[in-house]
């Protein structure tokens, strides 16, 4: 008798998952075997979508502005205007608000531009103007030294002797037979300057229509979440991104807010003091402030050897003020502006700068501590659900006074037996320990 063959879905299932998995395996090889042309990829389709890159970004930056004119005047001013249609009402305010976002931002960059731009070119043209002064200064002190010093003199003369044969040999046999090579690149990098700038005013449309159907986008994101993950997983991934939404965009938006602060009182100083160069370094100044901890030294540094150059006294009383001023920008004004938004401690913030900002360059100088605060948030908060699953201690202050964890009942054994009553549940985290 023939056996009547009976289809199992089991089997199917087990087939269609090893398909897969060899199938990701391959994938992944052939991704890692030719990472160089998969980034090459990446690079370029970055590059195609570079405007509506510009375009998101804008429109998340913008946002808080534009739902800060919508919730204070004009929602109520749509809803006196068209009384009883609701959707006029609706339009009205996110057509104005979108108006007046892009009217401020329009105004405080043109503003300060207008502001700071001739200043800075009237600071660059004084420096200009008085280089030949201080070349001067430096060459007569050098001389003076060198007449005191026979030795070093000979050993100086050599020395430049050399350099000027090989940048004659550079300049002759190199430089003049990649003329050719050296005049594509400016033009190359023209180009790339000018298509940035078409990108970003591509960016600023496209950021007008993300902003005026924000939550249309919100609406579509969240569908197909919850399309391709089960509801439990989506609540995560969507908790996840507003996590993520208030640590960027508070430390940002406190950057800029900083910064802006910083600048507006090194200016103030440099006015009230007769420091030289007074907007050029404010405006270095306040910008490197961005960059957290090596951003003191990177607007700091060519400051303090500017003024240096005119006054060493100045200099002095400048040095002065700067380390003042950092000091009570990152213990004052720098915690009140962030309002405890990132959470990391001292070592982890230089280590997310070292690591992102060595991995993405300037950009993960920038966002390297918020994206490390994220990542770090998430690794506690699985760490505190996997201890919570075990009924054992989630908070760091336990673990300090914790020797072992016994392995049949699960009971932490302690230092101090005294510590055996303290029950860790049932406190709050508090400062570093709760991290």
């Amino acid at each position: 008798m023939k056996r009547q063959f009976k289809w199992d879905k089991k089997y199917l299932h087990w087939g269609v998952t090893a398909f897969l998995v060899i199938t990701g395996s391959i994938v992944f090889f052939l991704i890692v075997s030719r990472l160089p042309y998969v980034w090459s990829a990446v690079n370029k389709i970055i590059g195609i979508l570079s405007p509506v890159i510009y375009g998101l970004v804008f429109a998340y930056l913008l946002n808080k502005m534009m739902a800060f004119f919508e919730n204070k005047f004009l929602i109520r001013a749509g809803r006196r205007l068209f009384r009883g249609n609701g959707g006029k009402a609706g339009s009205f305010a996110r057509i104005t608000g979108v108006i007046l976002t892009f009217l401020c931002m329009l105004l405080i960059v043109g503003g300060t531009l207008a502001l700071v731009l001739p200043q800075i070119y009237n600071s660059v043209q004084l420096l200009i103007n008085q280089l030949p002064g201080y070349y001067d200064d430096v060459a007569a002190l050098s001389r003076r030294f060198l007449a005191a010093n026979p030795d070093m003199e000979e050993l100086v003369v050599r020395f430049f002797g050399s350099v000027t044969d090989s940048l004659t040999n550079w300049l002759t046999a190199t430089l003049l037979e990649q003329t050719d090579q050296i005049i594509t690149s400016l033009t190359s990098g023209v180009l790339s300057v000018l298509k940035e700038i078409v990108s970003i005013i591509i960016g600023f449309i496209v950021s007008v229509y993300v902003l005026y159907h924000k939550e249309k986008f919100t609406a579509q994101c969240k569908r197909l979440v919850y399309g391709f993950f089960k509801p439990k997983r989506s609540n995560g991934i969507l908790k996840t991104v507003r996590f993520l939404d208030k640590t960027v965009g508070g430390f940002i938006l406190g950057k800029l807010i900083e910064a802006f602060i910083v600048g507006i009182i090194t200016y103030i100083f440099m006015v009230v003091f007769g420091m030289p160069y007074g907007a050029l370094i404010a405006v270095l100044v306040g910008l490197t402030t961005i960059i957290p901890f090596f951003g003191p030294f990177i607007g700091g540094i060519p400051s303090v050897l500017m003024i240096l150059l005119e006054s060493p006294v100045k200099c002095f009383i400048f040095l002065i003020f700067l380390v003042i001023l950092h000091v009570l920008d990152a213990n004052v004004l720098s915690p009140k502006i962030q309002s405890n938004t990132v959470g990391l401690s001292g070592f982890w913030v230089l280590f997310s700068i070292l690591l992102f900002g060595g991995l993405f360059g300037f950009v993960g100088l920038l966002l390297g501590v918020p994206i490390f605060a994220v990542i770090y948030a998430s690794i506690r908060d699985y760490n505190k659900k996997q201890l919570e699953e075990k009924n054992y201690p989630y908070l760091t202050e336990e673990y300090e006074r914790i020797l072992s964890i016994d392995a049949d009942t699960g009971t932490p054994v302690y230092d101090n037996p005294e510590a055996r009553d303290i029950k860790s549940n049932d406190r709050e985290p508090s400062g570093r320990h709760g991290k």
